[in-house]
């Protein structure tokens, strides 16, 4: 009769996983024209355990951290397609096990990225889109006065209608746009100007002047209009 050897196996299965203890640090909110540089650290409770951190950046590239000599910091220059987008450390152990994972939120403010935009066609518009948050207000004018105000301001609106007072034998003006960004003026310091051919402006418009004085002043009731919200 044949007689059998049994050998006992046991099989243990590990089970690893991160235990969350872990968080990364940064600025609330970052302002930029897309060429600074954001910081953050990689903070672990039990950082004794850690072999080292792996820093992974938004996609599409999620290798653009510049990692600090001991890999708890990495620096990268988010672009603006990385607002709201995550940045993820995992603290790893000798063997490459997950000890603790930990991502942070870019937040990110930027001013508008073209210039404003003049346009005339039925009216003169100066259009200013774009930016996080929008500009807070346009300023649009032209050579001579504004009248009542020497400029229009948009502030929380959409547009401002304005009459315009030049000298009778004016046959141009030329106009100037800027915007004023709030979180850094500096960062959008940009102006844009078009020469406007009044009289042809105003037939082609079919806007109404009537004479002020003797030859003094002619009141011409062309629109300025100004446009400091993202698709209008």
């Amino acid at each position: 009769m044949d007689s059998y050897l049994w050998i006992p196996f046991v099989c243990v299965l590990y089970f690893f996983a991160a235990d969350g203890e872990g968080a990364v640090t940064g600025p609330d909110v970052l302002v930029t024209n897309g060429t600074r540089d954001l910081r953050l650290t990689c903070v672990v409770a039990n950082s004794s355990s850690v072999d080292r951190y792996a820093w992974f950046t938004p996609l599409p590239n999620t290798n653009r951290c510049v990692k600090s000599s001991d890999g708890t910091e990495c620096t990268f220059t988010p672009t603006l397609e990385d607002d709201t987008k995550n940045v993820t450390c995992r603290a790893l152990d000798s063997n490459s096990f997950t000890l603790a994972v930990a991502t942070y939120t870019v937040n990110l403010k930027y001013p508008p990225q073209v210039p404003p935009v003049i346009t005339q066609k039925k009216e003169i518009k100066c259009t200013v889109a774009g930016g996080k948050p929008l500009v807070m207000n346009v300023t649009f004018h032209c050579q001579t006065h504004l009248f009542p105000d020497e400029e229009d301001h948009v502030s929380n609106e959409t547009r401002t209608v304005s009459s315009l007072i030049t000298e009778a034998n004016a046959t141009s003006l030329n106009c100037a746009c800027f915007a004023y960004w709030a979180p850094e003026p500096g960062l959008y310091p940009d102006i844009s100007y078009m020469r406007v051919d009044l009289k042809k402006f105003l037939r082609d418009t079919s806007s109404t002047a009537s004479w002020v004085g003797a030859g003094a002043t002619v009141f011409v009731a062309a629109i300025l209009s100004i446009c400091a919200i993202q698709g209008c």
